[in-house]
């Protein structure tokens, strides 16, 4: 008699035993993924919050062994631990900086030249005599690694083909000289303060090499300046108030005036020209104790084109652009450096004022500023890791080289190394944004309305094979929707394009005109179809109307628009793109509908029968019961349901790679591609290099997707516990 009773609490404590060991399973698998999300959270906050850290310098200072006042051009290498420096009586000094400034080597290039100059891309120096004679020399540290470890010692490159050219003009008294090297030969200037003449050098495999000697077309008043861009086409003459720009004829080597610029400066004024990285765009001082941002447009206009300025605080003495990037270092007036980029105006590093210095230079990797003095060398090492990036550039219009006005503008990789990486992040969320409206617009009605009728009005079996199948769907891989979507939907939708617009309003008529003949029918017409099969007689109406209207669709098009619709469309603005946002919609609507239909039907269909039961006893119609009492009751599943598949929409990447076209634009036009976050870290990330600006820009968009995600899911929470406290009571 007593056993069972012990039998049943020994089973009583087992179960409880496996019950708190379940709930403890389960609380640590919530916990633990809890801490997984914000792992993954910290994880993307630590890769991307670097790229807004701010910039840095050390100083050191070293004496100089010889008189800095007799140095007119100095270079430093990568390391920062050597220097080549060019005196005005024509030597090279060769400077190890390893603790100590100590001159190695001294080599005579030509005696008391009348103008030295050294080309902006490598450290080529070109020197001229009084008698327009030509001696262009590379100075440079050769590295070897014997067994004793690593070793430099000086070398001198002498171009002896350049080196033998002349100028043959006499008595030209150059005082300015400016020279680029090409990739088979060289243009070198000089100019003294009322002529420029140019030489042009070229020397090819094929063909014997061909001078040629040109003077620029015009006197100039007080020539102050000569500069040549590094494609050696553009040449830039500064002349005191006015401004000039050459370019090179296609048909000949010879230079005409593009663009002549007056200004209005003081007649003292000293102006400090350089071109930055490209040579699309030129630094510029101006007398109001700032620098300008001038475009030298080159296509539909040949112009100089002041963009923007940069407030230096006092007169600008020498301006030093950076070799890597589109930044510029200014030196002002009282000794103090600004470090700027060039779509940037606040600076992104500020030294603090020094005595002026006689010289100042940049590593050819920018890591290192130099500047000399009458017996002393200072060196700054710059730790300026992502200088292109800030919040505007991220979030605002910007103007670009080459842009006709300021845009939001996702351009990573360009045909050219010198063309600036742009990195506004505008139309990769808006992209993001734009593909999950129109898929929301596509899937929602079609899932609620399909989870309404399925829960409600069809029958049981045909409801236990239409729900399974819309399920299934789920499990198609976005990639198959994606590469169906644009290898035979887009050419389909190209060429039927009026038929699919003209179905959003002929399907849904189609169906409420079947609804009314079903209405007015007999009744021993309906009673022929079995309740829940009505579906069964409205879809073979809907597949002939939609079949009529592929069938009249060429025809009316052909009435209305007489170049076809596309046609059309691009006339009044309208450009259509077979990889449109339009395909994107569809196929994402596709994907996301059966997470929305199975979440939405399981709510309604979960409502108690007796709310329906009791509505209708009280003489509802199934119609009112529906919309009053059994949505409102499964209205906060209907909402979870729809911030799920709205969130599985924004993270969709498959998709949105293979059929959107990638075009990062900001237009709400259907016809138009866009570029999401998601596709543009699947494409961009494995190329992107590790701790780079683009790299670490990547997990900021990461960062904002994962944030928009949650945004989205904690609203939907929010507005269904909210929904489900307030018809609770039902």
């Amino acid at each position: 008699m007593n056993k069972a009773p012990s039998l049943l609490k020994e089973t009583n404590k087992s179960r409880l035993v496996k019950d708190k060991l379940i709930a403890g399973l389960i609380r640590a698998s919530g916990l633990g993924m809890l801490v997984g999300l914000f792992g993954i959270l910290i994880y993307f906050i630590t890769e991307a919050l670097p790229v807004f850290s701010p910039s840095s310098y050390q100083q050191s200072d070293y004496q100089l062994p010889v008189d800095g006042r007799t140095l007119q051009h100095f270079h430093i290498d990568n390391s920062a631990d050597n220097a080549i420096a060019i005196n005005r009586s024509g030597e090279v000094l060769y400077f190890s900086i390893a603790g100590q400034v100590k001159l190695l080597q001294k080599t005579v290039i030509q005696e008391n030249p009348a103008a030295i100059a050294m080309n902006s891309r490598k450290p080529w120096v070109a020197m001229l005599d009084n008698k327009g004679g030509l001696d262009v020399v590379l100075p440079e540290f050769k590295t070897s690694q014997p067994h004793s470890g690593k070793h430099t010692e000086p070398k001198l490159v002498v171009d002896k083909s350049l080196s033998n050219l002349r100028f043959i003009t006499p008595n030209f008294e150059a005082k300015y000289l400016g020279f680029t090297l090409l990739s088979e030969g060289a243009v070198i200037a000089r100019a003294n303060r009322h002529a420029v003449e140019i030489l042009d050098y070229v020397q090819s495999e094929s063909a014997k090499a061909v001078t040629n000697i040109t003077r620029l077309p015009h006197r100039f008043d007080n020539l102050s300046g000569i500069f040549i861009t590094n494609n050696g086409l553009h040449v830039v003459v500064l002349d005191g108030k006015q401004n000039w720009l050459f370019s090179r004829h296609t048909t000949n080597d010879a230079f005409s005036l593009a663009y002549r610029h007056i200004e209005t400066v003081p007649n003292d004024f000293q102006r400090e020209f350089a071109f930055i990285n490209g040579d699309k765009g030129a630094i510029v001082s101006s007398p109001s104790h700032e620098v300008e941002f001038w475009f030298l447009a080159f296509h539909n206009e040949k112009r100089l084109r002041s963009e923007r300025t940069y407030p230096i605080g006092s007169k600008v003495l020498d301006i030093l652009p950076e070799h890597t990037n589109k930044g510029f270092w200014a030196m002002g007036g009282d000794g103090s450096f600004k470090l700027f980029y060039a779509t940037r105006t606040k600076p992104v590093l500020s030294i603090d004022p020094h005595p002026i210095p006689l010289l100042s230079t940049l590593s050819a990797n920018d890591r290192y500023l130099v500047s000399v003095y009458q017996d002393k060398l200072v060196k700054f090492a710059i730790n300026a890791p992502h200088p292109e990036i800030s919040l505007k550039e991220l979030t605002q219009k910007v103007q670009y080289e080459g842009y006709s006005e300021p845009d939001y503008v996702w351009q990573t990789s360009a045909s050219a190394e010198e063309v600036e990486p742009k990195f506004s992040l505008v139309p990769l969320v808006f992209g993001t944004l734009k593909a999950a409206f129109y898929a929301m617009l596509f899937s929602v009605p079609i899932a609620v309305l399909g989870a309404v009728y399925t829960a409600n009005f069809m029958s049981t079996r045909m409801r236990n094979t239409i729900k399974p199948a819309i399920e299934l769907m789920e499990a198609l891989p976005t990639l198959v929707i994606g590469f169906l979507a644009a290898t035979w939907l887009a050419p389909i939708m190209e060429k039927n394009l009026l038929a699919f617009m003209l179905s959003i309003v002929v399907i849904p008529l189609t169906a409420l005109a079947c609804g009314g003949i079903w209405a007015v029918l007999p009744v021993r017409v309906k009673t022929q179809v079995p309740k829940g099969l009505h579906l069964v007689t409205l879809l073979p109406a809907i597949v002939l109307i939609w079949w009529i209207l592929f069938q009249v669709s060429p025809y009316i098009e052909k009435f209305f628009f007489d170049d076809g619709l596309l046609y059309f469309l691009a006339k009044n603005g309208w450009d259509y793109q077979q990889r449109n946002t339009l395909i994107v919609g569809i196929a994402m609507g596709f994907a996301v509908i059966p997470t929305i239909f199975t979440i939405a039907e399981d709510a309604i269909f979960s409502v108690p029968k007796h709310l329906s039961n009791g509505a209708l006893a009280l003489g509802a119609t199934e119609w009112q019961t529906l919309t009053r009492v059994v949505l409102l009751t499964a209205s906060p599943g209907i909402i979870s349901a729809i911030m799920l598949g709205l969130g599985r929409a924004m993270g969709e990447t498959m998709i949105v790679l293979t059929v959107t076209g990638n075009t990062p634009i900001t237009d709400w036009n259907v016809f138009e591609g866009l570029r999401s976050l998601t596709a543009t870290i699947a494409t961009e990330l494995p190329e992107s290099k590790v701790g780079s600006s683009h790299y670490r820009l990547l997990f900021l968009s990461a960062l904002i997707l994962f944030l928009f995600t949650f945004i989205v899911n904690s609203v939907g929470e929010s507005v269904r516990q909210r929904l489900r406290d307030k018809y609770r009571s039902l």
